[in-house]
């Protein structure tokens, strides 16, 4: 982390936290498998798309009680369809795109699997998010400063690539 120090006012010193600045610039996600090279999109590319903000919740209650739904926090990303998108996907042949796979890898090789149906025609599609902050802060650096989520996944840890550096498309032939 860095730290600014702003001069003195009446005889007050402020330490400023600086460290959104210097990691705005470092943030870049790959985006791997299209034509004719790799699409780099930093954290600013990101932030211009779409913002999708999401409320976490918790189900409490004791089997055969009454449950309710506790919000937890929030998560802010965007949609990993508008991501794709941004990169080009659209580009490829309709063909190329339909028998597709999106692989989102971690900066520990750590690898989820999503499909083209997923993403684009199925209800799960509006719960996959490429998420950058978490109740208003950016992400912790266990997860992030990238991290992708798929919401609405029946178990959602498996396909939550923390520390998220690429998205690969792998495309099927005819």
């Amino acid at each position: 982390m860095c730290f600014l120090r702003i001069p003195a006012l009446f005889g007050m010193s402020f330490l400023i936290l600086a460290a959104n600045a210097i990691q705005a610039q470092e943030v870049v996600l790959r985006v791997e498998g299209l034509e004719p090279q790799t699409r780099v999109l930093n954290l600013g590319q990101l932030l211009a798309l779409r913002h999708q903000r999401v409320q976490e919740s918790r189900t409490l209650g004791i089997a055969g009680a009454r449950t309710e739904n506790v919000v937890t926090g929030s998560m802010t990303g965007v949609l990993l369809a508008d991501v794709l998108k941004a990169a080009g996907f659209e580009k490829l042949d309709r063909h190329a795109q339909r028998a597709s796979a999106i692989v989102a890898i971690a900066d520990d090789g750590y690898q989820a699997a999503f499909s083209w149906a997923e993403v684009f025609l199925n209800e799960s599609g509006t719960g996959m998010l490429v998420l950058w902050e978490r109740d208003g802060l950016t992400l912790k650096a266990a997860e992030g400063p990238l991290a992708l989520i798929a919401l609405k996944d029946a178990r959602p840890g498996p396909r939550h690539v923390k520390r998220l550096v690429a998205l690969r498309i792998v495309t099927g032939g005819r």
